[in-house]
């Protein structure tokens, strides 16, 4: 990520100085931005309807606000830790949610080689709320049951105290796991979640 050494600094009425990250890709800040020039060098600041920063612009007949922090997304590796009966569990790893951040969306997706018979697919994907620069530990884990033709997968997502479960089925148990994703993507703001990690 391309993020510029210095900030933007908003001073408000009340003399609070509001601070926003600024960046020199525009490609990291999406297709709605400021631009400016500092020392000829040019920097762009993330706008939005709801953006967290009191500088509203006027762009194409419309008033957005800056965002202090880009959008992100941060992939979740797990190593195996060992399958007893069946229920296989991975290490859990930590997601320090980073800095103005106040929203993740938690999401997983399986995409399994079966989808031909139409039940290799499923999917995880829940917004919840956060505190800036907490560490939080993400775990998994998974449940195959081979009593039928296909293997059923019964896969558990915790975040926190959260728990999130789903299912797909695999014809093949090699094609299990391997084709998974565990994903987070932080927000700053814009939405009303359903859970809270806190």
């Amino acid at each position: 990520m391309s993020l510029y050494s210095k900030k933007l600094h908003v001073k408000k009425p009340n003399n609070q100085i509001q601070t926003a990250n600024l960046y020199t890709d525009k490609n990291d800040v999406g297709s709605n931005y400021l631009t400016l020039n500092d020392n000829n060098n040019i920097v762009y600041a993330p706008l939005m309807n709801n953006g967290d920063i009191d500088c509203k612009v006027n762009k194409n007949n419309k008033i957005f606000k800056v965002c202090s922090f880009v959008n992100g997304k941060a992939t979740i590796n797990f190593t195996k830790r060992g399958t007893h009966d069946n229920i296989t569990e991975y290490y859990p790893q930590i997601f320090t949610v980073p800095d103005n951040v106040h929203f993740v969306k938690i999401v997983f997706t399986s995409s399994s080689r079966d989808s031909i018979i139409g039940l290799g697919n499923c999917s995880i994907s829940e917004i919840v709320k956060v505190t800036p620069n907490k560490t939080y530990t993400c775990q998994y884990s998974e449940c195959v049951d081979v009593s039928n033709k296909y293997h059923k997968v019964d896969v558990t997502i915790y975040f926190a105290s959260l728990k999130f479960t789903t299912h797909y089925f695999a014809n093949d148990r090699r094609w299990i796991y391997s084709s998974d994703s565990f994903s987070i993507f932080w927000y700053v703001n814009g939405f009303t979640p359903k859970y809270s990690a806190d």
